[in-house]
C-alpha cells in the first residue's frame, strides 16, 4: 500500500529526522517526485532514509495513528516548520505594506504603516533567527 499517489509504502512506520524550509533551494520529493521548498527526511522502521514534502511526510506518519504520544511528537515537527514558512509570509507582507522596521538586529512588524505616528510594533524577531535569515536572504 502506498501513500496516495507515491512511491513510498503507506503501511510502514516513518519518523521525522528533520524538517526544513529552504525556498531557495528546492529539491524533488521522493514520495509523489513534485519540486518541494517544505523539505523534511523520514525514516523508516528498517532505517531507510528518505526526502519528502511536508504533506507527504504527515500523511506518511498519521496512517491511522494519530491518536499516539509518537504521532503528536512527529506532528510538532511539522509544526515547527509551518511556523516558520507563516512568519516569513508575515514579513513580506508587513514589508509591502510598509509596516515593517529593521532596527538594531531586529526585524519589527507593525499594526500600522510606518509613516502613521500611532503605529507600535506587534511582532518582533530576532534578524539572526533562522527566520530573520530566511528572510533577508529572500530580499536581496
Amino acid at each position: 500500500m502506498k501513500a496516495i499517489d507515491g512511491k513510498l509504502k503507506i503501511d510502514t512506520t516513518y519518523k521525522i529526522i528533520s524538517a526544513d524550509y529552504q525556498p531557495d533551494d528546492l529539491t524533488i520529493c521522493d514520495n509523489c517526485g513534485l519540486p518541494i521548498s517544505h523539505i523534511c527526511q523520514i525514516k523508516d522502521v528498517d532505517g531507510h532514509i528518505f526526502t519528502v514534502g511536508a504533506d507527504c511526510a504527515e500523511g506518511l506518519i498519521s496512517k491511522g495513528n494519530t491518536d499516539s504520544l509518537d504521532w503528536w511528537k512527529e506532528k510538532q515537527k511539522l509544526k515547527e516548520l509551518n511556523q516558520t514558512v507563516r512568519y516569513i509570509a508575515k514579513l513580506k507582507k508587513a514589508k509591502k505594506e510598509n509596516r515593517l522596521k529593521i532596527d538594531d538586529g531586529m526585524l519589527l512588524i507593525y499594526d500600522l504603516p510606518l509613516d502613521n505616528p500611532k503605529s507600535v510594533w506587534s511582532i518582533r524577531l530576532w534578524q539572526s533567527s533562522k527566520v530573520g535569515q530566511l528572510f533577508i536572504n529572500s530580499i536581496k
